[in-house]
């Protein structure tokens, strides 16, 4: 009895120390360009030229708009449809035109919380500016994919969309 409840504990321990290495599934974070001193070259824009832009992405990456709305002053959520027969589904994108330049972890976990809310597919958060190191430790949920600064600009010379 004494030596079953001892391989008992050193199981546990075992699995706890291989669950530790583990990583769970986390948000796509854009290691590179996290800083606002990495000049993003987005300042200029006005917010109907940012609405303009982000609209344009969504449906050059092959979603299909249904409905968008502007949150605040420097927000737009849009509702949009893959409608791709498998990997289709529903997508919650989040803009954001951040002043201050940084997207902290509060503003992905609604993001996260909404995608779940809805039942959607994936949500995804666009920025001009870039998401604080916290984000990256943003709690398991649906997929999301985060599209910093950087990562916009890339997007935007592959699919040649200007602003």
């Amino acid at each position: 009895m004494f030596l079953l409840v001892l391989l008992s504990l050193a199981m546990g321990f075992f699995l706890i120390a291989v669950l530790g290495f583990a990583k769970p599934s986390r948000p796509a974070v854009e290691r590179e360009g996290r800083r606002p001193d990495a000049a993003s070259g987005f300042a200029h824009l006005t917010m109907a030229d940012f609405e303009r832009l982000c609209l344009a992405l969504v449906e050059e990456m092959g979603l299909v708009v249904s409905s968008y709305v502007r949150n605040g002053p420097r927000e737009l959520e849009i509702a949009a449809v893959n409608p791709q027969p498998i990997t289709g589904g529903d997508f919650v994108v989040h803009c954001t035109h951040p002043e201050d330049g940084f997207v902290g972890a509060a503003r992905v976990n609604i993001l996260r919380d909404q995608v779940k809310g809805e039942q959607a597919a994936k949500g995804i958060f666009i920025t001009t500016g870039f998401f604080a190191e916290e984000t990256s430790k943003v709690a398991e949920g649906p997929p999301l994919e985060l599209i910093n600064a950087k990562r916009l600009r890339d997007l935007m010379r592959d699919y040649r969309i200007a602003v």
